[in-house]
C-alpha cells in the first residue's frame, strides 16, 4: 500500500512540474529576446537585424519559432538598404536532440521574402561572412 502512494506522488509530482513548464513557456513575452538576437547577428555579420513583429514559439512534438517583420540591412555601398526583409520567418526544430542541446531544424519556411543580392565596386560581395565558433 506504501508504495502506491509513493508512486501515485511521484506521477503527480511529475504530472504538476509539466504543466508549471508548459504554462510558463505558453505565457512567456518572447519579443524580450529581441535585443539579444539582433546583437548576437550584427555581431557576427556587421548588419543590422530588425525585428518588427513579433517572436512567438509554437508547441508540439517539434516547437516551431515563429518571427514576423523581419529585415538584415545591407552594406552602404549598395543600392537598397535592406539585403533581406522577410514578412514571415517559421523555423521547426525537432523536440529530442532540442532537449539534449543539439538543434535539428527540420525545415525553415520564409513567407514574402526579398532579397537583395549586389556586387560592389571591388567585385566584393555583399553577403556578409559568417564563420561559427566552435
Amino acid at each position: 500500500m506504501r508504495w502506491k502512494w509513493i508512486g501515485a506522488i511521484g506521477v503527480l509530482t511529475i504530472a504538476i512540474l509539466i504543466a508549471v513548464v508548459y504554462v510558463y513557456l505558453k505565457t512567456y513575452d518572447y519579443n524580450k529576446l529581441k535585443p539579444l538576437v539582433a546583437r548576437m547577428v550584427e555581431d557576427a555579420t556587421g548588419r543590422k537585424l530588425s525585428i518588427d513583429g513579433n517572436i512567438n514559439l509554437k508547441f508540439g512534438f517539434s516547437p516551431s519559432l515563429v518571427v514576423t517583420d523581419v529585415s538584415l540591412a545591407n552594406v552602404s555601398w549598395a543600392s537598397q538598404p535592406q539585403m533581406i526583409e522577410i514578412d514571415k520567418l517559421e523555423t521547426q526544430v525537432r523536440l529530442l536532440p532540442l532537449l539534449l542541446k543539439d538543434v535539428e531544424v527540420t525545415y525553415i519556411r520564409l513567407i514574402g521574402a526579398k532579397v537583395s543580392l549586389e556586387q560592389g565596386p571591388d567585385a566584393q560581395a555583399a553577403i556578409p561572412a559568417y564563420s561559427p565558433k566552435a
